[in-house]
């Protein structure tokens, strides 16, 4: 079946608004970190990739899972009037909409989205390395074949098996399905983390700078040395050891912790340049920005000063 391409935003056109330099346009400046190019263009063309959460299931629809999506983003957006307009963490439900709309930002950009990818690439070259590895398990393995296929390759000897995988002759497709139910998964398993955190407001007062975000804006900052390895889910859940910091629009941060340490703060330069600084390092790919140029942290690697830096094209 052919479909009008349809763009669909990984990150939601109601947050990249608080990021605009022209409301009336509603255009941002867009920094590709890895190709080091940077251009400005409306948030319509900006964070979105075609049929990025389709599905091909009849019953439900191709458009079930950016459906729920939106819901969760509508139900979210009194919530984040109430924090841009009052500076103030939302009660009842809207605080639940606001966690619910920070968490599944966390889960549903391509940086998550490719490392399930991966997850399933390398169960799939896994399965094929066992297949080849030995005649025995080739033939356990062909006799486990539907009679049509196994009558289709019947001529396939074994030593070609071996070539095509030992040599990647092959190509593993992903499709979207189980990427979007892990997605849903480890949206429910990292929620209850995000809605026991303690949350605290950073602002800027208008004309002092702006804070930026990027591709993946969910950025978990370790307080202790963080372990050599463990899973994506459990980094949200480790709160005592990890603050979250959400860069909610230009002008207001938020930051969730074990124990708050403040309700509302102003910021200052050398706040805005620090969360700057981790919105980039965190960032996939793409950095949003109000303007061309914005604060960032930069150490002198023969002092170990920090001292405060303009960014004008990448010296990072």
């Amino acid at each position: 079946m052919n479909r009008i391409p349809k763009r669909h935003h990984y990150i939601p056109r109601l947050y990249l608004s608080g990021f605009v330099s022209c409301k009336k346009k509603k255009q941002l400046w867009v920094l590709n970190k890895k190709e080091l190019k940077q251009y400005q263009t409306s948030i319509e063309k900006t964070a979105c990739e075609k049929f990025f959460y389709d599905i091909d299931i009849p019953e439900l629809g191709f458009d079930y899972v950016e459906n729920a999506i939106g819901e969760v983003e509508s139900n979210a957006a009194t919530a984040i009037n109430e924090v841009l307009n009052e500076l103030r963490i939302p009660a009842g439900d809207n605080f639940n909409y606001l966690m619910e709309f920070i968490a599944l930002q966390a889960v549903r950009v391509p940086s998550t989205i490719n490392r399930f990818k991966s997850f399933y690439k390398s169960k799939g070259e896994k399965a094929a390395d066992i297949f080849a590895d030995s005649e025995e398990s080739y033939k356990k393995f062909f006799s486990l074949l539907d009679e049509t296929l196994q009558v289709k390759y019947k001529e396939v000897s074994y030593e070609k098996i071996k070539d095509f995988v030992l040599n990647k002759k092959y190509y593993i497709e992903v499709n979207n399905l189980p990427l979007m139910i892990l997605m849903f998964e480890m949206y429910e398993k990292i929620l209850p983390s995000f809605l026991k955190r303690e949350w605290s407001i950073i602002y800027i007062k208008t004309g002092i700078d702006f804070f930026i975000c990027s591709d993946n804006p969910v950025i978990v900052y370790w307080n202790k040395p963080k372990p050599v390895s463990i899973l994506s889910s459990h980094v949200y859940q480790m709160i005592e050891d990890t603050e979250i910091i959400f860069p909610l629009s230009k002008e207001v941060a938020l930051i969730g912790q074990a124990k708050r340490q403040f309700e509302k703060s102003e910021a200052t330069v050398a706040h805005i340049a620090h969360i700057n600084t981790l919105i980039y390092k965190f960032a996939e790919q793409f950095i949003y920005s109000t303007e061309e140029n914005f604060k960032l942290s930069g150490r002198n690697k023969a002092t170990g000063i920090i001292s405060i830096i303009d960014y004008n094209k990448p010296n990072i």
